[in-house]
């Protein structure tokens, strides 16, 4: 079970955690309910502790009726994204970025380079950026051969 699941478990037996200074966790809510989650707190502290510690940019918040990716500047911790967004169901940290797991082909980097050419983007450093996150981040990768293809797209009609 991810520590997001425990927070929200937590949540919905009407117990609140937050991090003690002495690197313990405080729950507070009804006894019975602290009881029934403390062999889960024990055995996911270090995680609950870094998701209620740590701030992050990017949460998935959940709804009944609808899924939101919400952003923060600054990044928020998961107890203030609560507190800003009570009616959620469940509300998880969005991965920095999806690992694609295999490495960039050489036509997709290709497709990438050529699109970075017709944006005039001929800078080394951020070449290098684009193909590197295009490389970690299946994402990423996505939307640039989209943009890649968009534009053979748009050439062939053009032709």
């Amino acid at each position: 079970m991810s520590a997001a699941a425990i927070l929200d478990r937590a949540r919905d037996a009407g117990i609140s955690l937050t991090p003690k200074p002495d690197g313990g966790i405080r729950a507070k809510g009804p006894p019975e309910a602290i009881d029934g989650l403390l062999p889960l707190l024990r055995a996911h502290k270090e995680a609950l502790l870094q998701l209620l510690n740590e701030p992050r940019r990017r949460w998935l918040v959940r709804h009944e009726d609808q899924v939101l990716d919400v952003t923060f500047t600054p990044p928020l911790p998961w107890a203030e994204v609560w507190a800003i967004r009570p009616n959620a169901l469940t509300i998880d940290p969005v991965p920095e970025h999806e690992p694609t797991g295999e490495p960039l082909p050489a036509s997709e980097e290709a497709a990438v380079r050529q699109w970075l050419d017709a944006i005039d983007e001929r800078d080394p450093l951020i070449i290098g950026e684009v193909l590197q996150r295009c490389q970690a981040d299946a994402k990423a990768r996505g939307w640039y051969l989209q943009q890649a293809a968009q534009l053979e797209s748009n050439s062939c009609r053009l032709a």
